[in-house]
């Protein structure tokens, strides 16, 4: 699934709205807690977790998402942190499931007002709030909406992403004999691609 991910967003790089994918940076404060760093054209840099599903029967609740582990650290806490850094850093939460309230919350932060009024009509959504996002932005809220703002999700299982890909690979390659493409061979190559540059920028010219 992880490799999926990578996979499509590289892709994004052929197709010119990336300019560069880095899978697995070695450097402590780019790799806290990602698979890869995508730099975009518009001079964002999106970090990526990728998790496949969460183990537990409620899904990726505000709980889970910031659950620490044995290291203190978070889902949310390592997003968190790459947006911190800089104000061009985005994190990209990835998974087969999604992060209903999460994402509920980042709807309405585009307006203060918005995100208050829609927290005095829930409690769980005000519950979740204040247990876990104002601690993590060290009680501001202003840190929690930047946060919210700096962050997308996506939820879509590993069928639907490999059917994505291959829309794209059959719209970006083609075999020079005419032959029709084949995308499995393709991904396969691709694959090899990534495993061959760990830790090494991949530009549209690699």
């Amino acid at each position: 699934y992880e490799a999926l991910w990578a996979i499509d967003q590289l892709l994004q790089t052929v197709d010119g709205a990336a300019t560069e994918l880095l899978l697995e940076p070695l450097h402590p404060d780019d790799s806290r807690g990602i698979e890869f760093r995508v730099s975009n054209t518009d001079r964002t840099v999106e970090y990526w977790s990728v998790n496949r599903q969460t183990t537990t029967a409620a899904g990726w609740t505000l709980a889970v998402l910031a659950a620490k582990d044995d290291r203190g650290r978070s889902i949310l806490s390592d997003l968190f942190r790459h947006i911190q850094r800089d104000t061009a850093h985005r994190g990209v939460f990835a998974s087969t499931l999604g992060a209903p309230d999460f994402d509920e919350l980042r709807h309405y932060a585009a307006d203060q007002k918005m995100l208050d009024e829609r927290l005095n009509r829930s409690q769980d959504l005000t519950a979740g709030y204040r247990t876990h996002l104002l601690p993590l932005c060290e009680g501001d809220p202003d840190k929690v909406r930047a946060f919210l703002l700096g962050t997308r999700t996506h939820a879509i299982d590993e069928a639907q992403l490999q059917d994505r890909i291959e829309f794209a690979l059959r719209k970006l390659f083609y075999n020079l004999d005419g032959d029709p493409l084949d995308p499995a061979a393709v991904r396969g190559y691709l694959c090899d691609l990534l495993l061959d540059n760990i830790h090494r920028p991949i530009r549209r010219e690699t």
